[in-house]
């Protein structure tokens, strides 16, 4: 498993809101039995985690936005939903949808 905690951005239409991240990424890996042998392979990653921010507006577009992107610095961008969290609570939780942007 890994994990990122720090600033990022998210990527609503045309706006960018700065938040803070708590990520974490998870690769299953499946036991595969070929010709007699037992070997392990890469499976799907999935990714996830929390977001932060004390900006009501900027928790309102993100938790309204569908698709969007979240932009981690010094990383990369990554394609996610938020899944739940509630506008002047601070924290709004994601699930990713392909690679992980860390």
């Amino acid at each position: 498993m890994r994990t990122h905690q720090g600033g990022a951005a998210v990527i609503v239409g045309e706006a960018d809101h700065e938040v803070e991240a708590d990520l974490w990424s998870h690769t299953e890996h499946l036991r595969v039995r070929a010709m007699g042998d037992v070997s392990s392979m890469k499976g799907q990653t999935s990714w996830g985690g929390t977001l932060y921010t004390d900006d009501e507006a900027a928790a309102w577009a993100i938790l309204n936005g569908g698709v969007m992107q979240l932009r981690v610095w010094g990383a990369g961008e990554g394609e996610f939903l938020a899944s739940h969290g509630t506008v002047g609570g601070g924290s709004i939780e994601i699930t990713g949808n392909g690679d992980p942007p860390f």
